[in-house]
């Protein structure tokens, strides 16, 4: 069982981390990506998903995404990495990119939400 677990994990990742491809300037921006701080009691229930950093924090209402998966993403693979274990540890970080439809573009992980 983890010999195949090590064989997917590498083909998965190779699958969602699409070649790299700076966002456009003119549509990257600040993202919080992962958990929303919304909290419901029967799903579905947008308790992860990313929303623009400086947005007011309303709710549901200030997120361009929300699902319980991560969009495709396009960046490095180490940023792959890093955001999917985040985002699977019910974690937040901020990054510079763009939502292009269903695929989120990731110039650079800034950091923890603050």
């Amino acid at each position: 069982m983890h010999s195949l677990l090590r064989l997917l994990i590498p083909a998965l990742l190779a699958v969602t981390a699409l070649p790299v491809q700076a966002a456009d300037p003119a549509r990257s921006e600040r993202l919080r990506v992962g958990t929303t701080n919304i909290f419901c009691v029967v799903a579905p229930c947008p308790w992860r998903g990313i929303a623009k950093a400086d947005s007011a924090r309303l709710g549901p209402v200030d997120l361009i995404w929300s699902a319980q998966h991560l969009p495709r993403l396009d960046a490095l693979p180490e940023d792959v990495v890093r955001i999917s274990e985040s985002w699977n540890a019910n974690n937040c970080l901020e990054v510079e990119g763009a939502l292009n439809g269903s695929t989120l573009i990731v110039d650079r992980i800034i950091g923890e939400c603050a």
